[in-house]
């Protein structure tokens, strides 16, 4: 089992920037939050952890774009998934500060 770690972050304009956040001159730290959610491809069950302690929101849709989960949490948290249909989801991670993550799991 693995994990996928997904770096990004929305700039003013709403656009995604794959790789992290860049400041000025270089990245800076200050925006860049890692977000970890694994194993991918997943079963049962989901773990997910984030860098920062602020509360987080996640929110994951299916093949067709119809949300289907919500949760917010602090650190980390595990999602009970044995009711969902295998297939490919999307999910958005956003921070209390703002910033957004985005990946695409698959459920066997």
């Amino acid at each position: 089992m693995g994990f996928w770690e997904v770096p990004i972050c929305i700039s003013e304009n709403n656009i995604p920037i794959w790789g992290g956040c860049l400041g000025t001159v270089g990245i800076n730290e200050n925006l860049q939050e890692s977000k970890m959610v694994y194993p991918n491809p997943f079963v049962d069950e989901l773990t997910i952890e984030a860098s920062n302690p602020e509360e987080t929101e996640i929110i994951m849709y299916n093949g067709i774009s119809n949300e289907i989960f919500r949760k917010s949490f602090s650190n980390s948290t595990t999602i009970n998934t044995e009711n969902f249909e295998s297939g490919i989801y999307v999910y958005k991670m956003i921070g209390k500060s703002g910033l957004s993550s985005f990946g695409k799991l698959v459920k066997l």
